[in-house]
């Protein structure tokens, strides 16, 4: 626009300085500067187009470049959390290691208790049944050492009996004719 004005004041100076005479040349001239605005307006309007098309451009450009890095930063995050979750997975698994060891430790420590327990009562049946052994054989000495008792009692028994047989038989010999038969008979009598 203000193309514009400078030469509609450049031409109303011209036309006001030529003579009229001159007045077929000065179209020509208005024409020639006539034709260099039109050049001119339409230098500037595809100069103006051309920046269009290059800020639409850079904007495009700009454009993909965001969405690449969007893409790239979603790959990294993808990434990232892979990571993450295998690193957790690595974590879960050893922790399910060692809690599997535990409990085969905890079992087979019970399993060890629990055969010494099983030990300790076939150790306590077999020592109460040799008690029961060792209580017959208690009985069985006690029953001998009581036969013996009995045995040396009956002996000393039999030697005073005879004894005072043979005292009552001497006695007796004395007194009544001795015999066989007598002796047995006094000492059954008694």
């Amino acid at each position: 626009m203000k193309n514009k004005y400078l030469v509609f004041l450049t031409l109303t100076l011209l036309v006001l300085i030529v003579p009229l005479s001159a007045n077929a040349d000065f179209d020509a001239m208005f024409n020639n500067v006539d034709k260099v605005n039109k050049e001119k307006e339409a230098k500037d309007i595809a100069k103006e187009a051309a920046a269009k098309a290059l800020r639409e451009k850079r904007q495009k450009e700009a454009q993909a470049a965001a969405e690449k890095r969007r893409k790239e930063e979603k790959i990294a995050q993808e990434k990232r959390r892979k990571y993450r979750e295998a690193k957790q997975a690595a974590i879960d698994a050893d922790k399910a290691a060692d809690k599997q060891r535990e409990q085969s430790y905890e079992d087979r420590v019970r399993e060890l208790k629990l055969r010494s327990m099983e030990a300790s009562v076939a150790t306590d049946e077999a020592k109460s049944q040799r008690a029961h052994d060792y209580i017959d054989a208690d009985l069985k000495t006690q029953n001998a050492a009581t036969d013996v008792i009995q045995s040396v009692a009956d002996t000393n028994r039999v030697v005073v009996v005879d004894e005072d047989s043979k005292v009552h038989t001497a006695g007796e010999k004395a007194e009544k004719p001795s015999g066989v038969m007598n002796g047995i008979k006094s000492f059954f009598s008694e």
